[in-house]
C-alpha cells in the first residue's frame, strides 16, 4: 500500500468511530496526527498499530509501512506472545534478539520489551515489587497519566492491546502483594472499559462473558501467579482476536 494512503485510512476509521484527533493525543501529538492524516508525515509501523488499536481496529500487517527492523521485532513479539499464551516463559533468547535488532527502540518497542521482560521475570524469582515497577515503567512510556485520567474520569480512555495487558498484569502484581482492593478496582475499570467500548458487538458473539470469566478466574485462582497471568493474558488474546474479526 502506498504510504500516503495510510493517513487517509486512519482519518476514515477515526471519523467512523466519531473520534477527534484530540481523542488520540495520548499516543502522539495532535499536530503529528494531523500531518499523518494529511499525508505529509510517514508514521512508524508501531504508531500506526497503536492508532488503530486505540480506535478499536486491528491494522493488517500488509497495510502498514515498516522497516526491516520493525518487521523483525514484530515477528519476535508474535513468537513471544505465542510462547507465553501456551503457558511457557523461556523467552530470554528472544528478548535478547529483540533488544539487539538495533541500537535504539521507539517507545512502543521499548514498552513491548519491558512487558515481556516482566512476564519472563514472573517465573524466574524476581520480586513482585520489581515486576510491578517494570510494568508501571512500560505503561508510562505511552500513557504516563493513565492513573490520573482514570481516577478523575477527565475524558474517555482509549487503550492499545499492550496497554490493556500491562494494566491487567499490574492488577495481578498488586493482588500478589496483598493490595486486593486496588487490584479489584483496576479489573473493574477494565471491565467497564470493555462494556462501554465494545459491549454491543461482543455480546452478539458471546465474547464478553468469556472475557470477564477469564479475568475473574485469573484474579481469584488459588495457585501460582503463573496460572493467573496465563488466564488474564488469554482473556485479552480472545477479545483482541474477536475485535479484529469484527473490524474487518
Amino acid at each position: 500500500m502506498e504510504l500516503y494512503l495510510i493517513g487517509g485510512m486512519i482519518k476514515e476509521f477515526r471519523i467512523r468511530r466519531r473520534l477527534t484527533q484530540e481523542d488520540l493525543a495520548d499516543v502522539c501529538s495532535v499536530a503529528t496526527i494531523s500531518r499523518i492524516e494529511n499525508g505529509t508525515q510517514v508514521p512508524s509501523h508501531r504508531l500506526v498499530e497503536a492508532l488503530f488499536q486505540k480506535m478499536g481496529f486491528s491494522a493488517r500487517s500488509n497495510d502498514v509501512p515498516a522497516t526491516t527492523t520493525e518487521l523483525k521485532r514484530h515477528n519476535l513479539e508474535c513468537q513471544m506472545s505465542n510462547i507465553v499464551s501456551n503457558g511457557h516463559y523461556e523467552i530470554k533468547e528472544l528478548l535478547a534478539e529483540y533488544k539487539n535488532c538495533a541500537k535504539t527502540m521507539n517507545e512502543f518497542e521499548e514498552q513491548a520489551y519491558l512487558f515481556y521482560s516482566a512476564v519472563y521475570d514472573t517465573e524466574h524469582g524476581i520480586s513482585h515489587e520489581k515486576i510491578l515497577e517494570t510494568y508501571n515503567k512500560a505503561l508510562n512510556l505511552t500513557f504516563a497519566d493513565y492513573w490520573t485520567v482514570q481516577k478523575n474520569k477527565e475524558r474517555d480512555i482509549l487503550l492499545t492491546q499492550n496497554e490493556l495487558l500491562i494494566i491487567a498484569n499490574i492488577a495481578i502484581e498488586k493482588y500478589a502483594l496483598g493490595l486486593h482492593d486496588e487490584a479489584i478496582s483496576i479489573m473493574e475499570d477494565l471491565k467497564s472499559y470493555y462494556e462501554k467500548k465494545f459491549s454491543t458487538k461482543l455480546k452478539k458473539k458471546n465474547i464478553l462473558q468469556l472475557f470477564f470469566f477469564l479475568l475473574h478466574f485469573g484474579m481469584t485462582i488459588k495457585t501460582k501467579l503463573k496460572k493467573r497471568c496465563k488466564y488474564v493474558n488469554r482473556a485479552f488474546c480472545v477479545a483482541q482476536k474477536q475485535l479484529y474479526q469484527l473490524s474487518l
